[in-house]
């Protein structure tokens, strides 16, 4: 078992890689206006043309080995959104 931390961009977090959003997780409840924000945070953020990275919060996932996919435990709504 692999316990892995750090920050990652999120395209080394998707890339070839499968998801699954486990029974226990609530549904999706983001609307238009929370989605747009998050969008918008990551624009004002590319704009601000200097070499401060930001974050885009905490996802946790867990690496199901028996069904070789990842179950998103946190951060799902945005996971989800992106």
């Amino acid at each position: 078992m692999s316990n892995e931390t750090g920050a990652k961009s999120l395209n080394d977090i998707i890339s070839d890689k499968e998801f699954c959003i486990p029974m226990y997780q609530r549904n999706y409840k983001w609307n238009s206006d929370v989605a747009e924000k998050l969008v918008m945070d990551i624009i004002s953020s590319y704009e601000m043309k200097n070499d401060t990275k930001k974050s885009l919060g905490l996802i946790t996932l867990f690496y199901d080995e028996i069904n070789k996919k990842y179950d998103v435990i946190d951060g799902q709504q945005r996971f989800t959104t992106l």
